[in-house]
């Protein structure tokens, strides 16, 4: 009696596996760029970059499998353009660091430097938010002076007087920050008050998102998903096309 030898299991990297995976960074892809765009025009506002990567791994059989996956999200820490507006309060932010605010939920930081007066005289975000001084107290403004200026170090001088300096601090992990709203940041790390800041007064830093390229980004992205779609439902057909044929011939 002749024993039947069984055939060796093959392992098959199936196509559409590979572009479903490819969809999914797809969709991670537009969503980033989405919040990128809804964020575009928002001061100091820093984007959000999410890079694909090959993922390889063998299979029971020794096989080598690839897929797409998305690497994570981190974010853009570029500087964005200063945007002189010579108003006195507000305040662009050259190199790292960040304002400290006070909120209801603690501390917060921003980049955005469009600052205003409330009644009471407090420098406040564009929120209403108090904008804390160096020793972590908020920073009040006469409404009758002459003269408010805020030199390149942060130090505040209100007629001729100095007032304190304004409180900007910086991390050893700014990838670690959340966005909080309203331009503002929060993180568990405890900042450390900024040397290398450079506070520009009369001015604010943009966005460092091109709302073009994100534009041109999206169109990219949804046409590489169509295309993916298209590929799928093709090798689908095929599928079916074989498993058809194959029952003919069966019978």
């Amino acid at each position: 009696m002749i024993k039947e030898v069984s055939k060796p299991k093959v392992s098959v990297q199936k196509p559409n596996v590979i572009l479903l995976s490819l969809q999914k960074t797809q969709e991670d892809q537009l969503s980033v760029c989405s919040q990128n765009l809804a964020n575009a025009m928002h001061a100091g506002f820093k984007g959000f970059i999410m890079s694909p990567k090959e993922v390889v791994y063998k299979t029971k059989d020794g096989k080598k499998v690839s897929y797409v996956k998305s690497e994570g999200m981190t974010r853009n820490l570029t500087n964005g353009s200063l945007n002189m507006t010579r108003n006195p309060l507000d305040l662009g932010l050259v190199n790292s660091g960040y304002f400290v605010v006070k909120t209801d939920k603690g501390t917060h930081y921003t980049r955005n430097g469009r600052f205003s007066l409330d009644q009471s005289g407090r420098l406040v975000t564009s929120s209403g938010k108090a904008v804390l001084n160096q020793g972590g107290s908020e920073i009040f403004i006469p409404k009758d002076i002459k003269y408010f200026n805020v030199a390149e170090g942060g130090t505040i001088t209100i007629d001729g007087k100095e007032a304190g300096k304004i409180g900007i601090v910086e991390f050893q992990d700014e990838q670690a920050m959340r966005l909080e709203g309203n331009s503002l940041l929060s993180t568990k790390e405890e900042g450390t008050p900024s040397i290398k800041t450079k506070v520009i007064q009369g001015s604010f830093e943009e966005s460092n998102v091109s709302v073009m390229d994100i534009s041109i980004k999206l169109i990219n992205i949804m046409h590489r998903f169509e295309e993916a779609q298209k590929m799928i439902q093709k090798y689908d057909d095929l599928q079916k096309q074989t498993m058809n044929a194959s029952a003919k011939n069966a019978t």
